[in-house]
């Protein structure tokens, strides 16, 4: 069964650009919706002072990765349901903590290189931090990244609506 890999953003653009993909699927498969949560808060990812004030910081982390990700995990369900809905395939969630503001491709290596996924999907729109990927900078670590695996991006217009692959 094919395996594919959405990154999504958190936005209803891109469950929207979701969506249209996934309506064009010809063959069952499984699909995970990847999310890496905006950075841990720098005060948070500190350990200095007493033990006790690291407890207190780990606490304050925890509660902070958690509350972030039920933000985001809300859109992704929504989607996750519609997916279903259209293609009847097995569709996972995952929600990954991110300590620095570059952080998507390492963690998007880190993903494939634990899973074997035979596509990763991105969905592009004008207010995407996904964007970073298509950038020059980061044309050339992604295709590294991706390399082997067979890489599709939607793109779409926050103005009409309208998404293209």
């Amino acid at each position: 069964m094919k395996r594919i890999l959405i990154c999504h953003d958190g936005h209803e653009i891109t469950t929207k650009g979701t969506i249209d993909y996934v309506k064009g699927l010809k063959e069952p498969c499984s699909i995970t919706l990847f999310h890496v949560l905006e950075p841990v808060p720098p005060e948070l990812q500190e350990h200095g002072g007493t033990e006790e004030e690291a407890e207190e910081t780990r606490k304050a982390r925890i509660a902070w990765i958690s509350e972030n990700s039920a933000k985001v995990r809300a859109n992704l369900e929504r989607c996750r349901k519609k997916i279903e809905e259209i293609t009847g395939a097995k569709v996972e969630i995952k929600i990954v903590p991110s300590f620095m503001i570059n952080d998507f491709i390492p963690l998007l290596e880190e993903e494939l290189k634990a899973e074997h996924y035979d596509e990763v999907v991105i969905i592009h729109h004008t207010d995407s931090w996904l964007k970073n990927l298509l950038d020059e900078t980061w044309a050339g670590k992604a295709e590294r990244v991706i390399s082997g695996v067979k890489l599709t991006i939607v793109r779409c217009s926050e103005e009409t609506g309208v998404c293209f692959i």
